[in-house]
């Protein structure tokens, strides 16, 4: 991405949501999508609504890291435990 781009998602003085390790206050939008994620039962969609700045971008790039970084539930012989966090390992090259 060059730095001329137009970045909408951008709050000036703030880290780009990519680049955001950590979301605060979103934490009920976090467990909503875990909770379908674990349950098999993951929506083809997701409304991200809400003020400017309260983290919906970060939201966003969290999920979609998240869904990259890990294995589909049903998707081999060995029974993986539930999803508790949206956070990934900081080495994994979705993570870079």
């Amino acid at each position: 991405m060059t730095d001329d781009a137009p970045q909408p998602d951008r709050v000036e003085g703030a880290r780009h949501p990519r680049d955001t390790p950590k979301l605060i206050g979103q934490g009920a939008a976090e467990a909503a999508f875990l909770d379908a994620f674990n349950s098999g039962k993951l929506h083809h969609a997701w409304m991200l609504t809400g003020p400017r700045g309260v983290g919906k971008a970060t939201l966003a790039w969290r999920i979609a890291r998240f869904l990259l970084a890990t294995p589909d539930p049903d998707g081999g012989m060995f029974d993986l435990p539930p999803a508790e966090t949206l956070d990934i390992d900081p080495e994994h090259p979705v993570a870079r």
